[in-house]
């Protein structure tokens, strides 16, 4: 009996952690969304192909995260985390007012939408 009980405590302990973790990715992608809206969108589009109304205006050709090739890197993550942080001479200002955590929320949302899986 004690082992069935521990085995039952188990499953929901993990159950309970997987719920938690799913809540704080949704959580996450939720506010990735919300900063790529605000900061990256007006420039890479609703989309994500490099062709915001920023962009245009400024007759700029930019990352197209709809694109498989882009996420061929292999350490795209961490790239486009240091690009967000500080910019890319002639093309993009740096956003260094983000939080590291506001920035991986960003990559995430990114990673969620685009990324092939």
């Amino acid at each position: 009996m004690l082992k069935k009980t521990l085995v039952c405590a188990a499953i929901l302990c993990f159950a309970t952690s997987f719920v938690q973790l799913n809540v704080a990715l949704a959580q996450d992608w939720a506010q990735g969304k919300t900063l790529y809206e605000k900061s990256c969108m007006v420039c890479h589009g609703p989309k994500g192909d490099g062709k915001g109304r920023g962009a245009k205006s400024l007759r700029l050709e930019l990352a197209d995260f709809s694109k498989d090739k882009y996420w061929e890197h292999p350490k795209i993550d961490e790239k486009v985390e240091q690009t967000i942080q500080a910019g890319v001479k002639g093309k993009m200002r740096p956003y260094n007012y983000l939080s590291p955590e506001d920035v991986q929320a960003i990559v995430l949302y990114l990673n969620h939408i685009h990324k092939p899986q």
